[in-house]
């Protein structure tokens, strides 16, 4: 699954590499995924909302530990252990804790566990002890919080499986290499602008778990957005990374006046700093 926390345009910019050439653009597109992966394994979580089944085993208590997850469509239990799911729980039999977390807000957290609500108005009290006895369907992540990109589709609809996008305007200053996009129910990754006005793109369709489908031209695009720490994050590490080439890729610079050395190895010091509010310690497999 490819996604990219900044765009190859931002990477390019001013305020990082200062490059105007489009020449290594894919090239770049495949660092700024790379940091990102490598981001996602350093703080043990996904910043990407990813649409999916998982399963569980409860521990009979009131509590089920869960990955990071931003909303719950469904809640199934194999309650008599034969590997199928019959009893599904109603939404008032469970919440999502912790209660504030808002994962749809720009500020928000995800959820981490689901707690049996003494509101239920089912039978359930508690997550029965068994092994992969619950099935939950739902987005996963950090959180999810879009932002209209300012395009919408063309008058031409587009299928379930074209990867070149018309847009009803340029893309410039909207639509990045980079992004994760969102039309209706798809998640779409943005792989190449058009050439010219920039009216098209290109992607890679039903990405992040979602599924292909046929979108009208009315359907309006929104794009993802990030924590700005794992933004500004990016731009340092792949803006580092990105200029060790200059340098045949050493690990070590030398300073003649000082006599000091510099010697590059991991994550970015200042990465590490900005990224330390967001670690998570596992608590098991998955979790």
């Amino acid at each position: 699954m490819p996604y990219a926390y900044v765009t190859v345009d931002g990477l390019k910019g001013t305020g990082a590499l200062n490059v105007t050439s489009t020449a290594m653009d894919e090239r770049l597109r495949i660092l700024i995924e790379a940091v990102s992966q490598e981001f996602d394994r350093y703080a043990n979580r996904q910043f990407q909302p990813l649409v999916g089944t998982r399963y569980f085993s409860g521990g009979g208590g009131i509590k089920l530990f869960v990955p990071d997850v931003i909303s719950v469509s469904s809640l199934k239990e194999d309650t008599n252990k034969d590997g199928t799911f019959e009893t599904t729980w109603a939404a008032a039999d469970y919440d999502l804790w912790p209660y504030n977390a808002e994962p749809t807000t720009e500020y928000g957290r995800p959820y981490t566990s689901i707690v049996v609500s003494d509101k239920s108005t089912g039978t359930q009290d508690e997550f029965l002890v068994g092994r992969r006895n619950y099935e939950i369907v739902g987005t996963w992540g950090y959180r999810s919080v879009t932002l209209d990109a300012g395009r919408a589709t063309t008058a031409v609809t587009t299928d379930a499986t074209a990867t070149a996008v018309a847009l009803n305007g340029s893309a410039t200053g909207f639509i990045g290499i980079g992004m994760t996009l969102l039309i209706d129910s798809e998640y779409m990754y943005v792989r190449n602008i058009g050439s010219g006005a920039g009216t098209s793109i290109t992607v890679t369709r039903g990405v992040n778990g979602s599924t292909g489908a046929t979108h009208t031209a009315t359907a309006a695009i929104s794009r993802f957005v990030y924590p700005s720490q794992l933004v500004e994050d990016s731009f340092i590490q792949a803006a580092r990374l990105w200029k060790r080439r200059e340098a045949s890729f050493a690990s070590t610079v030398g300073f003649i006046d000082t006599g000091q050395m510099m010697t590059w190895k991991g994550i970015d010091d200042d990465v590490k700093l900005m990224l330390a509010p967001f670690r998570k310690i596992a608590l098991g497999v998955g979790v």
